[in-house]
């Protein structure tokens, strides 16, 4: 097994699916409410915007592009690993997750620790 340093973040998207199992489908029912805010109030958000490596909209087409992966292959992301991270970790689509995933561990009332602690060890860059 590889060290963390050296595992991308296709790997880590794997391993986290397979040891947070249970916590996928709220995360991903998380990501896809951002999506669906992202492309319904296009306007609050492109005025919002502030200089990043995405310009608002190549990130508004990577929240589409998931938002597609996600109700095409939604029970599969749910259950298999690899679905997981081919799907949603895959090139840029792995910066709005871990963006997002980031972001869910913070606005939750009552978070799972562990949950937390995983989510900071694997995806905060």
């Amino acid at each position: 097994m590889q060290t963390l340093e050296n595992l991308d973040n296709h790997a880590k998207a794997k391993l986290f699916h397979q040891l947070f199992k249970n916590e996928i489908p709220n995360i991903i029912q998380y990501v896809e409410n951002i999506a669906d805010s992202l492309s319904e109030d296009q306007a609050k958000y492109r005025e919002a915007w502030k200089g990043s490596f995405f310009t608002f909209d190549s990130w508004l087409n990577i929240a589409q592009e998931i938002k597609k992966s996600i109700e095409k292959h939604r029970e599969e992301l749910y259950r298999n690993s690899t679905a997981f991270a081919d799907n949603l970790f895959d090139f840029y689509n792995g910066a709005f997750m871990i963006q997002y995933m980031n972001h869910y561990i913070t606005t939750r009332k009552e978070p799972n620790i562990k949950l937390v602690q995983a989510i900071q060890l694997f995806f905060d860059n």
